[in-house]
């Protein structure tokens, strides 16, 4: 059943494509003020600012960009050794939230609870989801048969 999804990994390829968009509206998801080199203002933006910032949509973009690069070739059906089905899920819904909780640090976005922002949240639900995700995709009783979903399997 998990090898169904494991394909949706490919959606952090129109997440990144969306946070670019952000990034060229000026759309107010940047981050606080920053003196780095490649820090940007958006004098013109939907949230004009003048203060330089960092450009958190890029940095999102760019680390969904470099999943999709390193899980794609991992996709391939005829590899082998095979993956077992949930491995690419849970393993982009732990990068994919590793990079969101990560990133969230430098957003301009309030703190909701226990010091984390909203996303963060999210983001530990994704990791903790991607984890359990890579413990049932990994399990195996002791017969050494694969367990799926709740279902004995033969194993590989």
């Amino acid at each position: 059943m998990l090898r169904c999804f494991d394909g949706l990994f490919c959606i952090g390829i129109s997440y990144a494509v969306g946070r670019i968009g952000c990034f060229l509206a000026g759309d107010g998801d940047y981050g606080i003020p920053s003196n780095l080199p490649w820090a940007v203002s958006f004098p013109h933006g939907v949230v004009p600012t003048l203060a330089r910032v960092h450009p958190t949509m890029l940095y999102s973009s760019l680390w969904e960009f470099a999943i999709f690069a390193i899980l794609w070739p991992l996709s391939n059906p005829s590899r082998r050794p095979a993956l077992k089905p949930g491995i690419l899920l849970a393993t982009y819904l732990i990068a994919s939230g590793t990079a969101r909780f990560l990133v969230e640090f430098l957003s301009r976005n309030r703190v909701l609870s226990l010091g984390l922002k909203e996303a963060q949240i999210v983001s530990l639900a994704m990791m903790l989801a991607g984890a359990g995700i890579l413990l049932l995709s990994t399990r195996q009783n002791r017969d050494g048969h694969e367990i799926s979903g709740g279902v004995v399997v033969a194993a590989n």
